[in-house]
């Protein structure tokens, strides 16, 4: 039951990361703003409206999951800024937010230029650390670094011993991109009968160059922790 209940967590914290993306980098910003003038433009901008509404529920069936595999991480380390976070479906879920502030007050800069950065052109997010009598877990916004990577001041570290993982690769439209990445995911895992990694219930999501793969569709990677 505490399994489920991890990976509920997970699926809508990724649901709503779209939230972060408007503010990044990692996407292109559009205006979507129209001026009405007239009720003839008026209708006409409802009809715009409507095909638009189509196009996205066509692109939305495009999230698909491209390939799952295995892969063996040789031991190493997740520097980064972390914060602690309540759960709460009720209330406006609060890493979106976290990650904008890294990116904005110079954090993704620092880490991305520490000398022992094993991917400098990697980002990634790490969610566990699960408190189950008050809903809460921690999110690290960090890089991949050498075990004996020094820590800057006001960031901290997670160890990550050689071990196996789960990669799912997604590629779709925003904000469904987020939204299926863990399903996804899983039920692929599942579908294999691959045993998921109790002792390690934590998710891994790495951004990397593939982001962009084309002007409406994007990539991320989620590593799920498997025996």
């Amino acid at each position: 039951m505490k399994m489920l209940y991890v990976f509920t967590v997970m699926a809508l914290l990724l649901s709503s990361y779209a939230l972060i993306a408007e503010q990044t980098s990692f996407t292109k910003s559009h205006d979507s703003s129209h001026d009405i003038m007239t009720k003839k433009e008026d209708i006409s901008s409802t009809s715009q409206m409507e095909k638009d509404f189509t196009e996205q529920v066509d692109e939305a069936k495009k999230v698909r999951l491209t390939e799952l595999r295995i892969k063996e991480i040789e031991e190493c380390m997740i520097v980064g800024k972390s914060r602690r976070f309540v759960f709460d479906q009720e209330k406006v879920n609060p890493v979106p937010a976290f990650w904008a502030e890294c990116l904005k007050d110079g954090t993704v800069e620092t880490l991305i230029g520490l000398p022992q950065n094993l991917h400098p052109d990697v980002l990634v997010g790490w969610y566990g650390d699960f408190n189950w009598e008050d809903d809460s877990l921690t999110c690290i916004v960090g890089v991949i670094t050498a075990i004996d990577a020094p820590v800057p001041e006001g960031m901290t570290s997670f160890m990550i011993p050689t071990s196996r993982f789960a990669v799912g690769t997604i590629v779709g439209v925003e904000p469904d991109l987020y939204m299926m990445a863990h399903d996804l995911t899983m039920n692929k895992i599942e579908e294999l009968g691959i045993e998921i990694d109790e002792e390690r219930l934590y998710e891994i999501e790495w951004y990397d160059t593939r982001f962009h793969v084309s002007a409406n569709e994007k990539l991320i990677d989620l590593y799920i922790p498997v025996k």
